[in-house]
């Protein structure tokens, strides 16, 4: 299968591709985004750490145990879960603690910007699931780019410099053989798309 075939790893990529493929990670780009929003909008530090650590147990810890129980009973072949096929359910897994996490900010009135982040990536999170059924789309570029639109919003438009940090692992993931030049472009364009539309409507809902 064409799919197969793509998830086999390069051996001859850069190894800067494996680097950034690493760092930015999807789970690892939305703790570097949950860290800074807490910071960035809680009201004392005490709080944005309680926030920031409560919100990553839920969103980063939980489903990375869930990907390493799939990885100890071989339902998974990879922890990066190179296969289109077998992303669904950690999806799924994935997205279920988002809403959790997002419903304990909504209720317990969690600095803003956490409960933006969160809303962000659970509204990213679904459509990215619903395409992912058929197609494998990339999470990488898509989380990404999600997190500079939200930092932007914060910190100004000298933030979508990261933008540039979204092609970078765009061609990280095309070098080392994981998508295809369109699966990280879909990967980005649906992003933007999804969170502009979301930050819209939490600006006028003063969110």
């Amino acid at each position: 299968m064409a799919e197969e075939r793509l998830a086999l790893s390069r051996t001859d990529a850069p190894a800067a591709a494996s680097v950034l493929s690493m760092l930015f990670q999807p789970l690892l780009t939305g703790t570097y985004l949950l860290v800074v929003m807490a910071l960035l909008t809680a009201s004392s530090l005490a709080q944005a750490v309680i926030w920031a650590l409560a919100t990553i147990g839920m969103t980063v810890v939980m489903p990375t145990l869930d990907l390493l129980y799939r990885l100890r009973s071989r339902r998974i072949t990879d922890f990066q879960i190179m296969l289109r096929t077998e992303r669904l359910a950690p999806l799924l897994v994935t997205l279920t603690w988002a809403g959790i996490a997002l419903l304990a900010a909504l209720l317990f009135g969690a600095p803003p910007g956490v409960t933006v982040a969160l809303s962000v990536a659970f509204l990213n999170g679904m459509v990215l699931l619903s395409i992912t059924y058929w197609w494998k789309i990339s999470f990488h570029t898509a989380t990404l780019a999600a997190s500079v639109l939200v930092l932007a919003q914060q910190l100004g438009q000298v933030a979508l410099l990261g933008l540039l940090l979204v092609v970078a692992v765009g061609w990280s993931r095309v070098s080392l053989g994981r998508h295809t030049v369109a699966q990280v472009f879909a990967g980005t364009a649906v992003s933007l798309l999804v969170t502009s539309a979301a930050l819209a409507f939490l600006t006028a809902r003063n969110m």
